[in-house]
């Protein structure tokens, strides 16, 4: 099968399944699912960016990404930008102590702060 027919065959299980949690679903359910999906689209803007051979923290910014989508849900704007400066100081942070070559340093900070707090938003 071509990955055109496999992303058509897997948007006609899942498009119905995603409306059914939509309508029929707790409101819970609805934030288990934006959350699902920031998270594969979080690992995929990664993967870019590791394809580009820059560096990313993987594990924390997708727990930094998921404590900006609690904050987010409970509509807390102070604990929305706490985790927001955190993760703009933690990401770069782990990313100079993982000993990249200086030439790819910042881009693979920016980069990885950049996806974090896009995906997000």
């Amino acid at each position: 099968m071509s990955v055109k027919y496999a992303r058509e065959a897997t948007a006609a299980v899942l498009i119905p399944a995603v409306l059914a949690v939509l309508i029929f679903g707790p409101t819970w359910g609805f934030s288990l699912l934006a959350g699902a999906a920031a998270a594969v689209a979080l690992l995929e803007f990664y993967g870019l960016i590791e394809s580009a051979g820059w560096v990313v923290p993987r594990w924390v910014g997708l727990a930094g990404l998921f404590a900006l989508l609690f904050a987010a849900d409970r509509a807390s704007l102070s604990l929305f930008l706490a985790v927001a400066g955190g993760i703009l100081l933690a990401l770069p942070t782990l990313v100079m102590f993982a000993g990249p070559p200086e030439r790819v340093l910042l881009p693979s900070s920016a980069a990885s702060v950049f996806a974090t707090l896009y995906v997000a938003a």
